[in-house]
Parts: C-alpha cells; sequence; structure tokens
C-alpha cells in the first residue's frame, strides 16, 4: 500500500516498474528520466498516434537495469491545454497499466514540468489524492520522483507554525532546560480514540504486542490501522508474526501516527522498539510539531517532511 516522495535518486533495484514519458520537449524531461534514458539507454518506442483526445496510447517495453528486466511504462507528455482531465487520465491508465503488468514496486517521474507554479501545486494534491484511493485498493508500492524543478510547497499558516515550534526548540536545546513544554495551540479536535496513557503503563509486552493490543483498543481493522500508517501488508504480516521484531524507527512512528497518539504515547510506544525523539533531530521534532499539532494525515506529514528536506514515511 505504500506511497513515498522521493527526490529524484531512486535505488532502481527497488522497482519492477518504471514511467517514461514520450515527448520531444527535452526541457519537459526530468533528471529521472535522463538517467533512465542515458545511464541505462533506454530507446523510446515509436508511436502510432499522438492525439490523446482520440487515443491515449501506452506502450510496454522492458529495460535492462544491472540485470534486473523491469517493465517501462511509455506513455505520450500531456497536452497542456487539457492539463488537469489528461493529467489525472494517464496516471489512472499507469497505474492500471502495472496492475495489468503485476508490478508490484513502481516508479512514477511526478508531471508535468512545464505549467506555472500554482497549477503544479494544486496538480499535485489532485495525484496524491488519486494515488492514496487507487492504493485502498490495491496493494503497491508506489515512488513518486520530485525533480528539483518540482516546488511542491505546504500551506504558509502549517509553514509558519513549524518555524516557530523549531525555532522554540532550538532556544530550548541552547539554555539546556530540561522540560515538556505545554501545547502551543489550543485545539478542539476530538482525538480518535481513548485515551490510552494508562493502558500503555498495564500492557508489559514489546513494539509488536503492544502494538496489536492498541489495535485492538481502536476497533478498527488491522489493515485500516496499516494503510493509515503508510505500511505494506507484507510489513504488517511480520510484525504480526513475530513478538521479538524489530521495526525501523520510521516504522514505529508511522503505527504511532495512524493510531493517534500524544506524543507521550508515541514515546512510550516506539521506546518498546528501542528508539526516541531527539530535539537535535530534524526529522523528531517535525514529528514532535505533527503530534502537538495535532496533524495525524500521514500524507500531509510527508509534504512537511519533503519541504524541508527530510526522508518521508
Amino acid at each position: 500500500m505504500p506511497f513515498k516522495l522521493i527526490r529524484e535518486d531512486l535505488d532502481l533495484s527497488l522497482i519492477d516498474g518504471l514511467v517514461v514519458l514520450n515527448n520531444i520537449n527535452s526541457e519537459k524531461i526530468t533528471a529521472f528520466e535522463n538517467k533512465i534514458l542515458l545511464q541505462y539507454k533506454y530507446i523510446k518506442p515509436s508511436r502510432t498516434n499522438n492525439t490523446f483526445l482520440k487515443k491515449m496510447e501506452i506502450i510496454n517495453s522492458e529495460l535492462d537495469i544491472d540485470g534486473k528486466i523491469v517493465n517501462v511504462v511509455d506513455i505520450e507528455y500531456p497536452d497542456v491545454s487539457y492539463i488537469h482531465l489528461d493529467v489525472k487520465a494517464r496516471y489512472s491508465a499507469i497505474l492500471e497499466r502495472f496492475l495489468e503488468l503485476g508490478c508490484e514496486t513502481v516508479a512514477i517521474p511526478f508531471f508535468p514540468n512545464s505549467i506555472l507554479l500554482k497549477e503544479q501545486q494544486d496538480l499535485f494534491q489532485e495525484i496524491q489524492e488519486l494515488i492514496i484511493n487507487f492504493l485502498k485498493e490495491h496493494e503497491m508500492m508506489i515512488y513518486l520522483i520530485l525533480d528539483k524543478k518540482h516546488d511542491i510547497r505546504i500551506s504558509n499558516s502549517i509553514l509558519s507554525g513549524l518555524k516557530r515550534f523549531l525555532s522554540k526548540k532550538k532556544r530550548e536545546q541552547y539554555e539546556n532546560i530540561e522540560m515538556s513544554f505545554n501545547k502551543m495551540v489550543s485545539y478542539d479536535a476530538v482525538h480518535s480514540f481513548e485515551d490510552l496513557s494508562n493502558r500503555l503503563n498495564q500492557i508489559d509486552e514489546g513494539f509488536s504486542g503492544t502494538l496489536l493490543k492498541l489495535i485492538d483498543l481502536t476497533g478498527e481493522k488491522d489493515s485500516t490501522i496499516y494503510k493509515k500508517a503508510n505500511i505494506d501488508r507484507k510489513l504488517f504480516s511480520k510484525i504480526r508474526n513475530n513478538k521479538d521484531y524489530k521495526p525501523s524507527k520510521k516504522t514505529a512512528i508511522a503505527f504511532a501516527i495512524a493510531l493517534e497518539l500524544s506524543e507521550d504515547e508515541t514515546l512510550d510506544l516506539i521506546e518498546r522498539a528501542g528508539y526516541t525523539l531527539s530535539d537535535a533531530i530534524p526529522f523528531d521534532v517535525i514529528i514532535q510539531y505533527c503530534l502537538d499539532k495535532p496533524i495525524y494525515n500521514i500524507f500531509k506529514i510527508n509534504e512537511i517532511l519533503y519541504d524541508n528536506d527530510q526522508d518521508t514515511f
């Protein structure tokens, strides 16, 4: 199920499907596509029809990437005159083709490059929603490759709030004050689940056992929680079937976010996997900020992380 934003560099050994846009304007080609074209000598197939409104043609081919055969979905670059209709239709067609090919892990360069920033931002939100909805019904790992040309920005209110939060944290570091700071923003958001603090204290288990009990307490299906955490079924099965399984720090935090835990509850859960949150690590401070607000939408959190040059979930 996972969906991940990534900046250009991607280990291509991870994927079994990728997208190449067929266009004649070199300014529209992303750095990721240039790598495919130049380093791996991909030759774009000839087309039989260039008119999207009459026929949107998709051509399948294969590419040898360091000895691994990867499925390539080659599709016409969208007509800017019909930008939203055109692009969304292409993303849908691409995802359906990957399903037909049986691909499990795919890379799609975000397109188009040649539109105004405001249009690009709006389109990014639409495409992200389209991918998330697709993953509600299908199991697939999707990397959306963002080029340096893509200036995806979070809202000004979130950005300014994060800057204030970061300044406060930095100030606390310099003053070496140990404190559990009060909530900076009052909110009326209703916590989705009961207060779990007392129940967490009563659970004498490791990460796996604690996580499963917390999921049971929500009354939600396992799949609902691991999809909210942007975790795939295979990884969740490993956690479920091995009580001694130690997840990565990001996986542990992702489940805390999906369970909508407070900062204290999050610390309790991830400490059971051997982790904590540090004021000296930008990723951790951003997570503390999101827990403080609270922001529990992992895809919105990914936008904040991406915009601050941090690895995403």
